[in-house]
């Protein structure tokens, strides 16, 4: 009886699950796009020209009053890593931001802090791109 009910149990599910349709994004809703719609909340961290905003794997939060963001973006681009950490050696400095720490190996991770805020920088080489992953948030 209990096979019986576990196998009927079984094929239910299996039918049901196979008339699920896939869910795709809605038309205009890539996983890529260009970053600076959803980096202007932090214009104080400049983005390598260029380099893709992965949306899927990206998140901004702000609350209602605006005085807390934190944010994840994880971008995309061709430029070497090497060029990529000269980049953001300069160009955070030059938005304000003090080096608090660099850490150079297979993935270089550099942190920054300003007034309030923290940002960590990681720059990875993949096979064929570099991917740069920033968190910002509070102290």
């Amino acid at each position: 009886m209990n096979k019986l009910l576990v196998s009927g149990l079984l094929i239910l599910l299996a039918s049901g699950c196979a008339l699920m349709e896939p869910v795709e994004a809605p038309p205009g809703q890539g996983e890529v796009q260009n970053p600076a719609a959803l980096t202007a909340r932090f214009a104080n961290v400049p983005i390598p020209p260029g380099f893709d905003l992965d949306r899927t794997k990206s998140f901004i939060y702000e609350s209602g009053s605006g005085a807390v963001k934190v944010g994840k973006l994880h971008l995309t681009g061709w430029n070497g890593i090497e060029e990529v950490v000269e980049y953001y050696r300069n160009e955070m400095v030059a938005k304000g931001w003090s080096s608090v720490s660099i850490m150079e190996q297979k993935i270089t991770v550099m942190v920054y802090e300003q007034e309030g805020q923290m940002c960590t920088i990681m720059v990875e080489p993949t096979f064929s791109k570099t991917h740069v992953e920033i968190n910002v948030g509070p102290k």
